[in-house]
């Protein structure tokens, strides 16, 4: 028997997608906007009934793909340059940390 949880959406947009799912309930993604909005994505990750917004890292959109047990986060923020981010939740912190200060920038074809 399955039982089917509505995530929300982060406040501003209006709708999500779930990417991700861990052994620990813990569920990561991205919700986004319309046309009129410019189709903005923002990261997220949910977690006993709560979502967080995880930022774009300096880049206009970002999108949270894996979530292993660890609960660290896999994404990217895409702007001028698309950068690849490994995030994890800090024990006891309010907020999640990019593991690299200084991301990789990757092109298309790079």
């Amino acid at each position: 028997m399955y039982t089917l949880v509505d995530v929300g959406v982060l406040p501003g947009l209006q709708s999500s997608e779930a990417t991700g799912v861990n052994r620990r309930g813990e569920v990561v993604g991205y919700c986004s906007g319309n046309a009129q909005m410019g189709y903005p994505r923002r990261a997220f990750h949910w977690r006993n009934g709560v979502m967080q917004d995880l930022g774009t890292l300096g880049g206009n959109t970002s999108e949270a793909h894996p979530i292993n047990d660890r609960g660290q986060v896999v994404g990217r923020s895409t702007g001028r340059l698309a950068r690849v981010y490994l995030v994890t939740k800090q024990r006891d912190a309010a907020d999640w940390v990019a593991l690299s200060r200084q991301p990789r920038h990757f092109r298309n074809g790079d």
